[in-house]
């Protein structure tokens, strides 16, 4: 159970209507806010429930994952395609560090219905409010 937090939806529009320097404003907002979740320890989560991300994969399921593309999808798609399904494949193809990462906290459903918006002051809601246990 959450308490209720005022706003609404942040969405394409809502942003689309706002003046240049109110949309620097929310994407200032925005950015230093997944700058703060990005730089959380892991420590700091160790009492937490958290599930580990399969978005992050190796060199090698990356190169399976294109032979089975190629095996099973090539066959049906037109010329064009195929080389576009290539081009997007290339950099990690041919780089085997291009995966590397260093892992980090991340919202796995940040859709635009999450991030509540404050449409009196045009920026997006600045709270505290943590999930009660």
């Amino acid at each position: 159970m959450y308490n209720y937090i005022p706003g609404s939806a942040l969405h394409r529009n809502d942003i689309l209507l706002v003046q240049d320097t109110a949309k620097d404003h929310i994407a200032e907002q925005l950015a230093t806010f997944l700058r703060q979740m990005h730089t959380i320890p892991r420590e700091a989560l160790a009492h937490h429930q958290t599930a580990p991300s399969d978005a992050n994969r190796s060199h090698d399921v990356w190169c399976r994952l294109f032979e089975d593309v190629q095996r099973e999808l090539f066959p049906l798609m037109m010329t064009h395609t195929k080389a576009w399904v290539s081009k997007h494949f290339e950099p990690v193809l041919h780089d085997k560090n291009w995966m590397d990462y260093h892992a980090v906290l991340i919202n796995g459903d940040a859709g635009p219905y999450h991030i509540l918006y404050d449409q009196a002051q045009r920026a997006p809601r600045k709270t505290t409010a943590r999930p009660q246990d």
